[in-house]
């Protein structure tokens, strides 16, 4: 790096080396400079820089002219990584926010098409709801069949419970089916195996880009500075 054009043009420049040197052109003066520069990296891992001249201070100024452009140069380089190192983030970084945004609207979209407003919550709820009812429909099959033994049809206690049954069944039926109940509390339990699969899928999603995007922001404010 130290032999390039991009440090050895502007020392060149700095202290009108064609004029010092009595060359020519451009490339004569390269040549003459390398000449007399002397580049090494010592046993202790240090970089060694040296320059021939008939005057000692200029010597020693066009030493320090390599070492200033070499920190110049790194610096450069280093901010133009940077530079690229940021854009990328934030181009990475508008197109996690769509996906999120993308998957935060399916989610919805799913909520409101299948009335799952909290789904593990429900689930529970809708479960334990059926169970009550089918324990509820068991006991008024025990008492139907103890009544049909003893008293006729029109007995007023035996109509009264086949009425209850028939209401129990219906309540059963439309929350295992999804009756019509439009609440967002109403969770049809033969479908919530098929819609739990696709609420953990869509729920996933949400929290993946929602970590990349969280992650995306740090290390964007890290590029920054």
């Amino acid at each position: 790096m130290l032999r390039s054009h991009a440090i050895c043009d502007p020392i060149t420049e700095k202290f009108n080396l064609p004029a010092r040197f009595g060359t020519g052109n451009q490339t004569e003066t390269y040549v003459e400079l390398m000449a007399r520069a002397r580049f090494a990296v010592t046993n202790e891992g240090l970089l060694s820089i040296s320059v021939e001249d008939k005057d000692p201070q200029t010597a020693a100024d066009l030493a320090n002219a390599f070492v200033d452009e070499l920190m110049a140069l790194d610096q450069k380089i280093s901010s133009s990584r940077a530079t690229k190192n940021r854009q990328f983030i934030e181009e990475r970084l508008g197109r996690v926010k769509g996906q999120l945004d993308s998957s935060r609207q399916a989610l919805e979209a799913f909520q409101r098409t299948n009335k799952a407003v909290d789904f593990d919550e429900q689930t529970r709820l809708a479960i334990s709801q059926a169970t009550d009812l089918k324990v509820m429909l068991a006991k008024l099959d025990l008492d139907l069949k103890s009544l049909e033994r003893v008293v006729g049809e029109d007995n007023a206690e035996l109509i009264d419970k086949k009425v209850r049954r028939q209401i129990v069944q219906k309540q059963l039926a439309d929350l295992e089916e999804g009756g019509r109940d439009s609440s967002y509390f109403s969770l049809p339990v033969s479908r919530i195996p098929k819609l739990k699969g696709q609420y953990e899928l869509l729920y996933s999603n949400v929290r993946v880009n929602e970590a990349l995007y969280e992650t995306l922001l740090g290390l964007l404010e890290q590029a920054k500075v």
